[in-house]
């Protein structure tokens, strides 16, 4: 059983712009089951600890719009392998270091299964 009690409307100053007003309705979440939880994500609603708020888009300076990805179902494109490969190369060591031997991995790379699965977890405890 969840138990939650209602906010209401709140208006504060905006997280993303600082200079306009960002509007948004919530509630205070005691317990909230799993179910509840994913309903409310399906509709647009968001959290932060706690506080469970629904961003009021027509009064907020700064839409903020839901973009779902299922990580396990991520198929990079041609253009986001060339971004990833050149952003391991800004940020991976030198080659002379995985040529002297320099990592288990011998030279980096991509991450195997289990690096990348625990790199697509994500926490909702506050």
């Amino acid at each position: 059983m969840s138990r939650v009690m209602i906010a209401g409307p709140q208006r504060h100053s905006c997280g993303y712009c600082k200079s306009g007003e960002s509007v948004s309705f919530g509630i205070e979440a005691h317990s909230l089951t799993p179910a509840h939880y994913q309903a409310l994500v399906d509709r647009g609603w968001r959290r932060c600890g706690t506080y469970v708020y629904k961003p009021t888009m027509w009064e907020t300076c700064c839409p903020q719009y839901t973009i779902r990805l299922r990580a396990k179902d991520f198929k990079p494109s041609r253009a986001q392998k060339r971004c990833r490969r050149r952003f391991e190369k800004v940020t991976e060591p030198s080659a002379g270091a995985a040529a002297d031997g320099g990592g288990a991995g011998g030279g980096g790379g991509a991450p195997n299964a289990e690096e990348a699965e625990v790199g697509a977890a994500v926490s909702l405890k506050p």
